[in-house]
């Protein structure tokens, strides 16, 4: 079965060809090679970081969990940790995992990755700033009801003395 598919293969030109130019371009086909080792490394290595984060128990995976929601990806500053599918954001959920692991509360991992990555990796700011983002819009809101509420109530008044 081996000398037909030799066969097959010597019979087709564009194989030959194909065969031809990877000759010719020795340092792609290696730099080919090398990525091709590489991603086969990253894949061979996937499961055991994966089966280190499975380790954990219930309140260990509900910290882990929580701190993966509260995490944005560092890649595209996007998504969060827990719905993103890149490397950065499968190293940062394996990290978490190991540190809640370790019996780090989500305070402190949440803490760990803020000195690496700065305020930015939050999904929502910590102290002040939360009272900002959320406080200030919705006083920002009833202002401006309140604002429109006293126009209209002036306009009306208005209206009824300015007829015969």
């Amino acid at each position: 079965m081996l000398k037909v598919a030799e066969a097959a293969g010597r019979r087709c030109p564009f194989r030959r060809r194909a065969a031809e130019a990877d000759s010719r371009k020795g340092k792609s086909m290696r730099s080919k090679r090398l990525g091709r080792f590489l991603r086969l490394a990253w894949l061979s290595l996937l499961p055991v970081l994966l089966s280190q984060a499975q380790e954990l128990t219930l309140a260990q995976q509900a910290i882990a969990d929580a701190v993966e929601k509260r995490l944005l990806a560092p890649c595209c500053w996007n998504e969060t940790v827990a719905e993103h599918r890149s490397d950065e954001a499968l190293a940062i959920r394996v990290e978490a995992a190991k540190l809640a692991a370790a019996g780090r509360s989500e305070a402190q991992i949440l803490e760990t990755f803020k000195e690496r990555y700065g305020m930015r990796i939050l999904t929502e700011p910590d102290d002040v700033r939360w009272w900002w983002m959320n406080l200030v819009p919705v006083l920002a809101l009833l202002a401006g009801l309140a604002l429109v509420v006293i126009v209209l109530r002036r306009l009306l008044r208005r209206r009824p003395s300015s007829s015969p």
